[in-house]
């Protein structure tokens, strides 16, 4: 069950993956904005979400098949929280984040937080790459071609412990000692493995790279 919320930042990715990704989706929401994205694909949302602030007249407000959900400007959560909620709600339990990073530096942050609080429930894209955290009480399998980039970032408060399986640079529950140690491994098979002994992980990965969750 996946759900694609397309959100109002810049939508940094080639049509073919886009097209491949929407097939897949069972529900389309657009946060606010984001309805301007399907308006210039000539795609249409099946919902609209958020306080309605930066979205074009033209865009679907006056078409009767879209549902529109609409909040008051003044709330504690950003549109795309709202959006992923709604999701949730629904019973969705996959999420593809597309137009989440480009335009304000504060809103791209919030949407990693997104990722952070629900682990391995969210993906966000961003041109040729995709990330998404995980916890210690999940296993990420990576399924892309050889010699593709994969970087692991500590997202918690401490170092966590990482165990890792098929990277070129492997860590046997260790810990990332410096800041930017997990920047550009590479999966030496055609999968690899992540798992995390404890806090928690953000992986970026390429966007051609299927990513797995396994409950441990």
């Amino acid at each position: 069950m996946r759900v694609v919320i397309f959100c109002n930042g810049k939508l940094c990715i080639s049509l073919k993956n886009l097209h491949q990704i929407i097939s897949e989706a069972k529900l389309l929401i657009a946060v606010d904005g984001g309805a301007n994205h399907f308006k210039k694909l000539k795609l249409k949302p099946h919902v609209i979400i958020g306080d309605m602030d930066s979205i074009s007249e033209q865009s679907f407000m006056e078409d009767e098949q879209v549902e529109k959900i609409t909040y008051d400007a003044d709330k504690n959560q950003t549109d795309t929280e709202l959006a992923v909620l709604e999701a949730f709600k629904r019973g969705y339990s996959q999420i593809i984040l597309l137009g989440a990073t480009g335009k304000r530096l504060d809103h791209t942050l919030a949407n990693i937080e997104l990722l952070k609080r629900y682990p391995g429930q969210i993906i966000l894209l961003d041109k040729e790459t995709k990330l998404i955290a995980i916890n210690r009480k999940q296993k990420l399998m990576l399924l892309g071609k050889k010699e593709s980039v994969v970087s692991i970032f500590s997202a918690g408060i401490c170092s966590p412990m990482i165990k890792t399986y098929g990277l070129k640079y492997s860590l046997d529950n260790q810990k990332l000692l410096f800041p930017t140690q997990g920047i550009s491994n590479v999966i030496q098979k055609t999968y690899a493995q992540i798992h995390v002994r404890n806090g928690l992980l953000l992986v970026c990965a390429a966007i051609e790279t299927k990513l797995e969750i396994r409950e441990v």
